[in-house]
């Protein structure tokens, strides 16, 4: 019989899901393979998760576990992705947690499931590899090796990076090598990607890349037609593997994402996911968690009428019904769901076709009747190009467009020119139309922001400018001393914000640029705002020349 040990971490919130992953690992596990849970868990740890877990396995032979409190480890690491938890750290200390006698372990993140036995995936040669894993492909797509990222934290090239989720660990090389210190030193710089950017540097060089099969991650598939996004450069990554085939029939499914089975149920394979969930002590609290989140607080009367994140529901003597609302896309011109998007969840927000959101259809009907429609010549200047919008733009021939961004490699799909943008280096009076959104927010001099925009804007033309406003704030908050991620996500919205915009931003504005305020809700009837799927408190600023 084979033993397989296997790490998985998790808090109170992901207790549940870590149950329903352990489901699938034994569900479909051969009879001749035995399985070591090692459960890392904070001190925080609710007793009753652990009964819960223990008895969703009851009915499973061949499994042990191993609920392992690992106190306030990593507690004061910082992680500039606010999904990830500090548990994401845990796997880097498997080495000294896990007995001497094991010389692998298989780690898995809890937002996966298991769908074939994995002794397979646990008897891979290893040799002198520290860890075998996938490759990560969004990380490998940038035509210059993305060396701005390598260069960040601090790794040769990006050729050999993977995804940190579905990992094979070497227990005996690293422990030999004295490696886990190095790990829990490196976990404390802050890197992006937090665990998985640790991973990639220390054991950079001793990295085995694996088939995609054993780790199908699902935000690299469209949610329309289920075709993977960038197909042709994931393909290139796996060269001699049938990409095809593992998506339709993967080992192991990896909702690396925001968008998860629990909190979207209309996600890409959550019915994967949900098919264990059902056999979970946890299901009806999984159930409620995931009523509360996609639809919100709902009515526990006779009769009721909500929307959760993709449909309208209605309520009747507690059975409910749900309707399909069909919106208009004035970008892409298709007709779609528009799903769930956000923290907390907007209902109809995104959609599914170009993977725009209600801004990007505002300021896009803002475009069309500024710029688009006329076939005079005119350069135009597009700070952090958004893809559906720049796409779009580029197939009219009459303008000279130009995309800018401090880190252009992130913007693939468009010739992006690198540019300080409260320093730019085109001459005065050079664009007739500027577009700039969702940009002044993170910008530290936002003066030097304003001012060079507009110096390089053509007399006549028009700079049209957009970010977040909170209208409940009379006076925009910014405190300088607030610089980490952790606190600016708290106080700010988000991990990279530098202030959080009032009221008052709207006077400044009409005041030292005679910008005019427009909001979605007047630019469009009532029956074309909902069609659009526009959000009411969406706006942009026209300041003109």
């Amino acid at each position: 019989m084979t033993t397989i040990p296997i790490i998985l971490a998790a808090d109170n919130n992901y207790a549940p899901y870590m149950s329903v992953l352990m489901i699938s690992i034994l569900k479909n596990a051969d009879n001749n393979a035995f399985f070591d849970f090692y459960l890392l868990v904070p001190d925080s740890f609710k007793e009753e998760y652990k009964q819960k877990i223990e008895e969703d396995c009851s009915f499973f032979e061949h499994k042990k576990l191993n609920f392992i409190n690992m106190q306030n480890s990593f507690s004061t690491t910082k992680r500039m992705i606010s999904h990830i938890s500090e548990q994401a750290y845990y796997r880097l200390r498997a080495a000294e947690i896990l007995p001497k006698n094991y010389d692998r372990c298989v780690y898995l993140d809890i937002d996966t499931i298991v769908r074939t036995d994995l002794t397979e995936f646990f008897n891979v040669n290893l040799e002198d590899w520290y860890v075998a894993g996938v490759k990560a492909p969004g990380y490998h797509f940038p035509e210059d090796g993305n060396k701005c990222y390598c260069d960040r934290i601090g790794i040769p090239d990006i050729s050999q990076y993977i995804n940190s989720g579905v990992i094979l660990l070497n227990l005996k090389k690293i422990r030999e090598d004295n490696l886990t210190s190095v790990l829990c030193e490196e976990a404390l710089k802050n890197y992006p990607t937090v665990d998985q950017d640790v991973i990639n540097k220390v054991f950079y060089d001793h990295i085995l890349h694996l088939p995609f099969k054993y780790n199908v991650m699902t935000k690299y598939k469209s949610i329309k037609n289920h075709k993977m996004s960038e197909w042709d450069k994931i393909q290139k990554l796996f060269p001699d593997e049938d990409i095809d085939g593992s998506v339709k029939n993967p080992c192991i499914v990896h909702y690396a994402d925001k968008v998860k089975p629990w909190n979207n149920p209309w996600c890409l394979l959550a019915d994967e996911w949900w098919k264990y969930a059902k056999q979970s002590c946890f299901y009806r609290w999984i159930i409620w968690i995931s009523l509360k989140k996609c639809a919100g607080k709902f009515s526990q009367g006779v009769f009721s009428v909500k929307n959760d994140a993709n449909h309208k529901v209605l309520t009747i003597f507690g059975v409910k019904i749900k309707f399909s609302i069909q919106k208009y896309c004035p970008i892409c011109k298709k007709r779609n769901k528009f799903q769930g998007f956000g923290k907390p969840i907007r209902t109809f927000a995104l959609c599914p076709s170009c993977l725009s959101l209600e801004r990007h259809r505002f300021l896009y009907f803002l475009y069309d009747k500024y710029f688009l429609h006329t076939k005079k010549n005119i350069k135009l200047l597009h700070t952090a190009p958004e893809k559906c919008i720049a796409e779009k733009i580029l197939k009219n021939s009459h303008i000279d467009y130009t995309a800018i961004d401090l880190y252009p490699e992130q913007w693939d799909f468009v010739n992006c020119k690198k540019e300080d943008i409260t320093n730019l280096s085109f001459a005065d009076n050079t664009f007739d139309f500027i577009l700039s959104n969702q940009v002044m927010e993170h910008i530290l001099d936002e003066n030097r922001y304003l001012s060079e925009l507009f110096r390089v804007l053509k007399p006549g033309g028009l700079f049209i400018l957009n970010f977040p406003i909170y209208f409940e704030l009379e006076k925009t908050f910014q405190d300088d001393s607030i610089v980490s991620p952790e606190d600016r996500e708290k106080y700010y919205g988000q991990y990279d914000h530098v202030r959080k915009y009032g009221k008052d931003i709207i006077y400044r504005l009409e005041s030292e640029y005679n910008a005019k305020i427009v909001f979605a809700k007047d630019t469009v009837n009532k029956c074309k705002f909902k069609k659009y799927g526009f959000n009411n408190n969406d706006c942009c600023f026209l300041i003109k020349k």
